[in-house]
């Protein structure tokens, strides 16, 4: 059994110039597919961090209505019911021609 262990910088270049025009394609596909995977864990990863309460309070109160908004409410009434209208004279139609 005869093995050339011949380690010189052109047989090494030319080994792997030979294994990247050989495979480079799959080379290609692979770094990309690893690359998108990466990505999607990552982003994935990020996504599910957000829902972690991290010790934040909101100082705002946005879920009281102000009485202006509670009254117009009240006055469109039930449905089926005839009820006073709301003052719509503000207001423009962008449809119309």
């Amino acid at each position: 059994m005869n093995i050339d262990l011949n380690f010189s910088p052109s047989t090494i270049k030319a080994t792997l110039g030979h294994f990247f025009k050989r495979f480079h394609f799959i080379l290609f596909f692979v770094f990309s597919v690893g690359g998108l995977a990466v990505c999607v864990f990552l982003l994935y990863q990020i996504i599910g961090m957000s829902d972690q309460p991290n010790g934040y309070t909101s100082t705002s109160n946005s879920t009281q209505f102000d009485q202006a908004t509670i009254d117009q409410l009240r006055a469109l009434g039930k449905p089926g019911e005839s009820s006073n209208k709301l003052d719509m004279s503000g207001r423009v139609n962008p449809f119309a021609e």
